[in-house]
């Protein structure tokens, strides 16, 4: 019988708390996605749940908390965008109306939890891991920027 490890079971309720927040999300852009973008939300809906699936299969490996510290960043970004115009970023679809802010405090919350359990897994190079990280939520603000900001302020 295998011995399960403090940190193992640390890094699996992790793993379960971040698919639970990303399974409802995505049920929620499938049952309400935005009527500006539907085919968006059904795409991150779909990724959200096969990402999930990923997570709670990989839950021990360094690579998945890593690339799940970069994707939050990145939603921290997009998140972001949305905040600095005092908008909600319907995260969980039209059927939850979630104040401005909330994904974005979730969002540094999980990149920051994932980071970390990727340094107790031994991440080398920290520092650029860091920066690859900060770069990754410039990069979510630029991109929401690109998708929305034509459509939200000057087509209206």
């Amino acid at each position: 019988m295998k011995h399960i490890t403090v940190s193992n079971r640390i890094y699996f309720f992790s793993s379960l708390i971040v698919s639970i927040f990303l399974w409802g999300a995505a049920i929620g852009k499938i049952i309400a996605p935005h009527p500006f973008w539907p085919d968006l939300d059904l795409t991150v809906a779909a990724f959200e749940i096969i990402f999930t699936l990923l997570l709670l299969a990989f839950y021990h490996r360094l690579e998945m908390w890593a690339m799940t510290a970069l994707l939050f960043a990145a939603w921290s970004g997009y998140s972001l965008f949305w905040t600095s115009w005092g908008l909600t970023c319907s995260c969980f679809g039209q059927m939850v109306h979630l104040p401005p802010g909330f994904s974005l405090v979730v969002d540094i919350i999980f990149s920051s939890a994932a980071f970390f359990l990727s340094y107790l897994l031994g991440i080398q190079r920290v520092k650029l891991f860091l920066c690859s990280t900060l770069a990754m939520a410039v990069f979510g603000f630029v991109i929401a920027h690109l998708l929305y900001f034509n459509v939200l302020f000057l087509e209206n």
